[in-house]
């Protein structure tokens, strides 16, 4: 680069984006420019195995639900047919 002053700009995905002004370039050395990108903020999504420990959870709470109410069901019958 010709020796002059700079603004350096700094993306990457998924990364916030910085820009840095007047950065002076010189003849006979080079010149450093230490940068640190902050994540963007992303929300986190379940992993596979966390889904799959979901829909198991889920699956379980269903079939528990069922089970419930068949035996009230079976409950109500009995007491039908004492009578």
């Amino acid at each position: 680069l010709a020796p002059g002053s700079y603004t350096l700009r700094f993306l990457k995905e998924d990364y916030v984006t910085k820009t840095i002004y007047n950065v002076v370039v010189v003849v006979g050395g080079p010149t450093e420019v230490d940068v640190l990108l902050a994540p963007v903020n992303i929300p986190q999504v379940p992993a596979l195995s966390e889904w799959g420990m979901i829909i198991l959870l889920l699956l379980m709470m269903a079939l528990g639900s069922a089970s419930v109410i068949r035996n009230g069901k079976m409950r109500i019958l009995n007491s039908r047919n004492q009578e």
